[in-house]
């Protein structure tokens, strides 16, 4: 196996690299024992897969309509399962606006690729992430997203000039 190397060496592109290359191999090695659980070791004292998050759901928050530029009074929420359909907390969400001017209030962070900010949360033990939102005047729209999973849930917001 051949190394690729990245002119941007910063701690965390190599983490995320690492944990990129050891979950396909551990996938790899679990489809190559045939087994269909994707927790089951691939060979006798093989540590297990990492249970990773597939399923992202609102849960609420989308259609409000608030002052632009103040707090929406219910913050956009998803839950993240694993693949048994279990809560998973310690997994983090991104938010990121895709219409609108209006600003996700969580920490934000440049995302290599992505143009502006996304907001990340973190899903507390219920599996629940929560972001709280400013809407710009008009229409605006926000998507949720994780690591691993397929759905990337929308929230819809208005802000109002009143």
């Amino acid at each position: 196996m051949r190394a690729i190397q990245h002119s941007d060496s910063s701690p965390t592109r190599r983490s995320a690299i690492w944990l990129v290359g050891l979950v396909s191999i551990s996938l790899m090695f679990g489809a190559c024992k045939g087994g269909n659980s994707p927790s089951a070791p691939p060979f006798p004292g093989a540590p297990p897969a990492p249970n990773l998050a597939r399923q992202l759901a609102p849960v609420s928050g989308s259609g409000q309509s608030g002052k632009a530029g103040e707090r929406l009074v219910e913050p956009f929420q998803v839950l993240v399962t694993d693949t048994a359909g279990e809560p998973m907390g310690g997994v983090d969400v991104f938010w990121k606006v895709t219409e609108g001017a209006g600003r996700v209030d969580a920490p934000l962070v440049t995302i290599d690729g992505e143009p502006g900010m996304v907001a990340v949360t973190t899903t507390a033990g219920n599996g629940i992430a929560a972001a709280s939102f400013v809407p710009s005047l008009g229409r605006n729209s926000v998507r949720a997203s994780t690591l691993f999973a397929a759905e990337q849930p929308s929230f819809e917001a208005t802000g109002t000039s009143q």
